[in-house]
């Protein structure tokens, strides 16, 4: 009977680990943009990340885009390849905060490490839809998810079901 009920414990941990994880990474994936408070500090007009699916097995490996503006015109508009790796979590989405370090792997020219640098360490609020990056004791940057626009990638209506659809009178949806 004890080993029985250590199997469905056991099944249970790793059943809850699974979860977890698959929601950190549905999560993590998206647009994320800074405030207008750490522009502001940061001299920036504005600075987005846009995260797309986990790709790794082992890691968490994932395409993107990095997009930085400051008075005088774009300092970041690169694809990215970012690894995030670390400290392993049990379950990482019932966790405060979960840290990594973080690796940009540049797909096109790399900016340089004076514009923003290559590997670095990054803090993920899961609670909050925040991502803190930095290096040493200097922030990189403050990122917020922008779920409007992280919706717009998805294809579902994401309508209640009890909502009837409406067509214009061209026969399109709105």
């Amino acid at each position: 009977m004890a080993y029985v009920l250590g199997l469905i414990i056991i099944f249970m941990l790793v059943l809850m680990s699974f979860l977890s994880r698959s929601l950190e990474d549905s999560s993590l994936k998206g647009f994320w943009r800074a405030d207008p408070q750490f522009c502001e500090k940061a001299e920036l007009e504005m600075f987005m990340l846009y995260l797309g699916d986990n790709t790794g097995y082992l890691r968490n490996i994932r395409y993107g885009y990095l997009l930085a503006a400051n008075d005088k015109g774009l300092i970041l508009n690169n694809p990215i390849k970012i690894t995030f790796s670390g400290n392993m979590n049990v379950l990482p989405g019932m966790s405060r905060c979960k840290n990594y370090n973080a690796c940009i792997d540049w797909l096109d020219e790399s900016p340089g490490d004076d514009v923003f640098p290559s590997e670095f360490q990054a803090t993920y609020y899961p609670k909050y839809g925040k991502i803190v990056f930095y290096q040493d004791s200097k922030v990189l940057a403050i990122l917020w998810k922008d779920c409007q626009m992280s919706s717009l990638q998805t294809e579902d209506e994401l309508l209640p079901d009890s909502v009837e659809k409406q067509k214009n009178n061209d026969g399109v949806d709105i």
